[in-house]
């Protein structure tokens, strides 16, 4: 397991090399507006923008438009009335406070953070400058991708939390 994990690890130290600050993640969490599992039975209901240096620069509920169907609580971590009272602001006013936060000179590093990019309607070259996909930069050399809790736990030799996902 240390070979596979120092394989890994080599790989990961091939990627694109940024200054921590430009570096940034962001993590956009939907709920169920729909009975299927298609995008358009989806709308956001939270973001989380966090640094190069780990700080969280921005976290927003976001009031969907849709009659909500299902909150999808394991992988939100929301449930009824969490959006309600005010705690959470229409997506219009969210993707422009998270533009606003944004840099654009920043690179956006995720498990596939292109689905986070079109769901706060950001533009590459405008908005930030680009994306590093971890599941592409960390595939195996037979093209085989992982999933973020996989690649956790090889390269920090631990699993992730096992309760409610918190997108910070």
């Amino acid at each position: 397991r240390q070979k596979q994990r120092s394989k890994v690890a080599e790989k990961a130290l091939r990627a694109p090399v940024h200054p921590p600050e430009d570096v940034f993640s962001l993590d956009v969490e939907c709920i169920a507006v729909g009975q299927t599992h298609e995008k358009a039975d989806r709308e956001p209901c939270s973001l989380a923008l966090v640094d190069g240096f780990g700080k969280t620069v921005l976290r927003q509920l976001i009031r969907p438009e849709k009659q909500i169907v299902s909150y999808l609580t394991p992988f939100t971590g929301l449930q009824a009335g969490d959006l309600d009272d005010g705690r959470a602001i229409g997506r219009r006013r969210a993707i422009s406070e998270l533009k606003a936060k944004l840099p654009s000179r920043a690179i956006l590093v995720g498990q596939d953070p292109q689905g986070d990019v079109d769901w706060m309607e950001l533009v590459a070259g405008a908005d930030f400058k680009a994306t590093v996909n971890l599941a592409d930069v960390l595939k195996n050399s037979k093209g085989m991708k992982f999933s973020l809790r996989h690649e956790a736990l090889v390269l920090l030799g631990e699993e992730p939390q096992d309760n409610m996902h918190d997108p910070a």
